[in-house]
């Protein structure tokens, strides 16, 4: 397993990996209807725009060429970065997501962020139970409700301080 920078090259692989993570959880994608090739390549292009100007981390591990896995940090004003981290289900619990977070956290902090947050629908508890693992805890009176592709989900804010 590899971990490096997310490149213009991975354009095919990461649309994979969104659309797997989108079939399996829709509500972790956040996309409003089920991604399509002309979203992902607007997200595509953010990711690697926000890199190009220092506001985004994004690492991916590959195995054998393939994405397996990837973490991105967006910087937010305050110090603070927004993260979401996705990992292919059958790599899962084989230390993918904790080299991922470790990976970003270290780059984010070179940055300047200090903290990083994560919203996680509450029905998604491998998520929480990942990130309460690695140092995340729930803010107080943060909860919040939020509709994704038209259905109601109550959101989750954890952080954790680099």
């Amino acid at each position: 397993m590899v971990v490096r920078d997310l490149e213009s090259r991975d354009l095919e692989e990461l649309a994979d990996l969104i659309k797997m993570i989108y079939s399996e959880r829709p509500s972790a994608m956040w996309f409003e209807s089920p991604p399509d090739s002309e979203a992902i390549k607007k997200l595509f292009e953010y990711k690697i725009n926000g890199i190009g100007e220092g506001r985004v981390v994004d690492v991916i591990s590959e195995e054998e060429r393939r994405i397996i896995g990837e973490c991105e940090v967006v910087n937010l004003p305050g110090g603070v970065g927004y993260l979401g981290i996705l990992v292919r289900k059958e790599f899962r619990m084989r230390g993918v997501g904790r080299s991922l977070l470790i990976a970003a956290s270290e780059r984010a902090r070179e940055l300047g962020t200090s903290r990083l947050k994560v919203d996680v629908t509450e029905d998604n508890l491998d998520a929480m139970y990942f990130l309460t693992k690695n140092g995340f805890r729930r803010m107080a009176g943060r909860d919040h409700s939020v509709s994704i592709n038209g259905s109601p989900y109550r959101v989750i804010t954890l952080e954790k301080e680099l």
